[in-house]
């Protein structure tokens, strides 16, 4: 029952840092820190999280879940510009600003 449990005894998992079960893929799963869902991520951790997801020997996808606070999409974008793919800005913030300058504008 979830409900004994307080927030720290059922969201800190220690061997949750890095990713288990089957080996042919990574799947990272970011929900927020210090504060789950609510709590959107630095530059520092957004840049390890690309560096993991580049260095992955195998296929590696991630998802944002801190989507309390709308963190989820900026910390998507920024972490796709620092993965350097697809000529995003490094900013997801200036990424969405962007394009809603030329939604505007059409």
């Amino acid at each position: 029952n979830m409900g004994t449990y307080t927030r720290d005894e059922y969201t800190v998992v220690p061997e949750g840092a890095v990713p288990g079960g089957w080996d042919g893929f990574e799947y990272h799963r970011l929900h927020g820190s210090p504060h789950i869902y609510y709590s959107a991520y630095d530059e520092a951790a957004l840049r390890a999280v690309a560096e993991r997801l580049r260095g992955a020997t195998v296929p590696a996808w991630c998802i944002f879940d801190n989507t309390a606070m709308d963190a989820a999409t900026p910390n998507g974008l920024e972490t796709i510009g620092y993965l350097g793919e697809t000529g995003l800005p490094a900013s997801g913030t200036e990424r969405m600003k962007s394009s809603a300058d030329r939604n505007s504008s059409s």
